[in-house]
């Protein structure tokens, strides 16, 4: 494992403690280089009954995370600490998302191939037993999650 995966475990499990204090959970993390320096992104949501996240929720969590990050020394050197939301272009890759988004019309990119192909586009009908659900032109396609490249919610206008 490598400093920026060591980094990202660490404000993980952080991140995971607070989040939870707030009602809040944790939707995804990544410690990178960009052009401004190194990022520490934060993705946060609510769990679906909860509503949308605000920005009120971000500088809440940004002010808590880093206070803390500090005080454990997470990062040494110039970071940036960014909070968000994984707005409506989030991208599903874990069963959970799966699940929530049930009833969603999405695109699925694969691994490898399933029924032949490297996506597929249909309505998100659940999970079963480890499987995605997918109706395509009006059949159900099953394949396992770990298949999963990612997955983008798709909202026709």
């Amino acid at each position: 494992m490598n400093g920026a995966d060591n980094i990202v475990l660490k404000a993980k499990s952080l991140t995971e403690l607070y989040l939870k204090v707030l009602g809040l959970i944790l939707y995804d993390i990544e410690y990178k280089r960009e052009n401004t320096g190194m990022v520490l992104r934060i993705f946060i949501d609510k769990p679906a009954e909860s509503g949308k996240v605000n920005i009120k929720d971000c500088q809440e969590v940004s002010n808590v995370l880093s206070t803390v990050f500090e005080e454990q020394n997470l990062i040494e050197g110039h970071y940036n600490l960014e909070v968000s939301s994984p707005g409506l272009d989030r991208v599903l890759k874990m069963e959970k998302d799966f699940i929530r988004f049930a009833g969603f019309k999405a695109n699925i990119y694969f691994n490898g191939l399933v029924n032949g192909k490297n996506n597929l586009t249909g309505l998100l009908k659940g999970v079963k037993a480890g499987n995605v659900l997918l109706e395509v032109k009006g059949v159900i396609v099953e394949f396992p999650v770990s298949s999963v490249k990612k997955g983008k919610l798709i909202f026709d206008q």
